[in-house]
């Protein structure tokens, strides 16, 4: 999962770009990198320290040759996670996480837009809400065979990534397969602008057997979190205060096409509602190490949290959180399954590297790459467009409020 990566990302935008002549330098820099981060006590049964022999015992004319070497080097871990990326493509990656506004079609690298690790396809995770990718259709496990007729299969991440962006107004064209079918579909970029990580507001309901009794009558407070942005914990924070304040009685969380994002903010989000109990555990070279939750518990009132497909990477983590603990029911469709946490490494030339450095698991020991997180009570998702999200048209916010307010009707 790519939760500590984004975290490290935004903290290292700059970085000195020394100048590098000595090309065998670069390559043992990447293999140490490995040998120290990477979660495979194994290395994919390769013979790590020979492999370093090997290749440093080849000559390096240029950069682009000892990159070369770099790529090849990261073949033997099978790992497509795990990979070089140049300054260009660092830049555009760390250009993809910003908040900033941006042209494209809404597959950010990472977060919309990924290599599944069981199919190693180029893989739909969420498409960011009211881009072109949106409108279109594309949906959570969507597989995309070709960009503008270049096939994807043997492309990295980044290099599939690059010829999704582009300026705004140009176009690019997507073979997609959704199970046995497979379709083509133009998208015209445009201008994405950012959007508030945090969406809330307040209902009064009453139960059927006294509608007109106003004593009887309760408040739910209904909070969206689309991503782990860098202020959208003090933004839940806010949003949880001011609900609490007009009288809560209870929350539904929608963590419904919510990508992840930062690890700490995950954490702060997770204190909320668990205060300082265990998140997760990181399973890196056998051992296991854990994340907690942080910041005070700021409510205990009934909980419901809405997941589906979409939900990915640090939104699993807090919804498996959640589930663990028992501090709150899920309701919808199992998650995407992105439980892998991966590491940057700039190198001395202003290249970097990904490197997966362990894989995230619930508190109890629920691998969430291979199992993702099952809900509670499982709800379709709706075909409904995004208007029609947490209506009474949404087959799961109505699950999810029904079991909400027998929680609070009690």
């Amino acid at each position: 999962m790519k939760i500590r990566l984004i975290s490290i990302l935004l903290s290292c935008v700059l970085f000195p770009c020394a100048p590098q002549e000595d090309f065998k330098s670069l390559v043992d820099e990447a293999w140490k990198a490995v040998d120290e981060t990477f979660y495979d006590s194994t290395f994919n049964n390769q013979n790590w320290p020979k492999v370093r022999e090997d290749f440093l015992a080849r000559g390096y004319a240029s950069k682009q040759q000892a990159y070369a070497a770099i790529r090849e080097m990261f073949k033997l871990l099978d790992e497509p996670a795990t990979r070089f990326l140049t300054s260009d493509e660092f830049a555009a990656l760390l250009n993809d996480f910003s908040a900033d506004e941006h042209a494209g079609i809404g597959l950010k690298e990472l977060l919309s837009v990924d290599i599944n690790e069981r199919t190693r396809k180029l893989t739909v995770v969420t498409p960011i809400p009211e881009s072109p990718a949106v409108r279109a259709g594309l949906k959570p496990g969507d597989s995309i065979e070709a960009i503008d007729g270049h096939a994807t299969a043997g492309l990295s991440l980044a290099q599939s990534a690059a010829k999704l962006r582009g300026e705004a107004g140009t176009s690019v064209k997507l073979r997609v397969r959704r199970g046995r079918k497979i379709f083509d579909i133009n998208l015209r970029r445009e201008i994405i602008s950012p959007i508030s990580p945090v969406r809330s507001f307040m209902k009064v309901v009453s139960p059927m057997r006294a509608l007109e009794d106003v004593s009887q009558r309760k408040k739910f407070g209904y909070i969206a979190l689309n991503q782990f942005t860098a202020e959208a914990s003090n933004k839940m924070r806010e949003s949880v205060k001011d609900l609490l304040q007009k009288g809560a009685d209870g929350f539904l969380l929608d963590l419904r096409n919510n990508p992840g994002g930062l690890v700490n903010v995950c954490q702060q989000i997770a204190g909320i509602f668990l205060g300082n109990k265990s998140m997760a555990f990181v399973s890196s070279k056998g051992n296991r190490q854990e994340l907690a939750a942080t910041g005070d518990e700021m409510t205990d009132k009934p909980l419901v949290v809405i997941i589906n497909e979409g939900s990915a990477s640090a939104a699993e983590v807090l919804a498996g959180a959640l589930q663990s603990h028992k501090r709150a029911v899920l309701v919808g469709a199992r998650t995407f399954g992105k439980g892998l946490m991966h590491f940057p490494r700039p190198l001395a030339d202003g290249s970097a590297l990904l490197v997966t450095a362990g894989k995230l698991m619930t508190p109890e020991g629920r691998d969430i790459l291979n199992e993702g997180i099952r809900p509670d009570v499982a709800a379709p998702s709706p075909v409904i467009d995004s208007t029609k999200a947490s209506s009474s048209q949404d087959v799961q916010y109505a699950r999810a409020l029904g079991i909400l307010l027998r929680d609070i009707f009690k």
